[in-house]
């Protein structure tokens, strides 16, 4: 809660107010479900991700997917309640989130501005859960927050630029609608600048993937 984003917070504590009884009960789940989810910011597991766009797809259109298997902390449990949840905000770009029961934060989803977000972890090697330094913003409660506020994908890459981030991942992130693009970011931390944050393109020949990249293709 000292990190996220205050929306984040505040859906956490209406899920423990969903499942509990009582107010006592309601901050007792509060506890838990924030437990869970620094749980998933913990799991030093990894997934993958693609992008395909233009010349890449049958009709042009972008597609982006991810494999969510970086949840490997909660066992075979998370993999029985999978959940698309849709969000139309009063206040917001309404937007869905692939996630699982009872977690509120995004591994990856996509916005009615045609926003499509992915985040892959990279564990630091050698260090316990593969983390640095916690004192910053989890993936999964920045992508909820870019999926509320990016209305292309510009504004999802300053959201990630500017955030103070934790842990190492790749994101891929596309606009389907209006820049009709994607980008993927190593956002690795705690290393310093530049090295903390590398952005590639489509068939980029300083892609970390190269010489294996296509116009049309990202992919982590």
């Amino acid at each position: 809660p000292d990190y996220a984003d205050p929306r984040f917070a505040e859906e956490i504590s209406g899920v423990a107010d969903g499942v509990a009884n009582t107010p006592a009960q309601a901050a007792q789940w509060e506890i838990w479900i924030q437990r869970a989810h620094m749980v998933v910011a913990l799991d030093n597991a990894t997934c993958s991700s693609f992008a395909a766009w233009r010349d890449a797809t049958v009709n042009g259109n972008l597609l982006q997917t991810q494999n969510l298997d970086s949840v490997l902390l909660f066992g075979a449990q998370a993999y029985d309640h999978p959940a698309i949840v849709v969000y139309i905000p009063d206040d917001g770009v309404p937007h869905a989130n692939a996630t699982f029961a009872g977690l509120v934060g995004s591994f990856t989803g996509i916005n009615l501005a045609g926003v499509t977000l992915s985040a892959v972890s990279n564990p630091l090697p050698g260090v316990p859960y593969g983390v640095g330094d916690l004192r910053g913003l989890d993936s999964t409660s920045m992508l909820r927050g870019i999926l509320y506020d990016a209305r292309r994908l510009s504004d999802a890459f300053t959201a990630v630029s500017d955030a103070t981030r934790v842990k190492r991942y790749h994101y891929i992130i596309g606009d389907s609608l209006w820049e009709h693009n994607a980008v993927k970011i190593r956002a690795w931390e705690p290393l310093p600048p530049p090295s903390n944050f590398v952005v590639w393109y489509e068939n980029d020949p300083s892609d970390e993937n190269a010489p294996n990249v296509l116009p049309g293709i990202l992919y982590s």
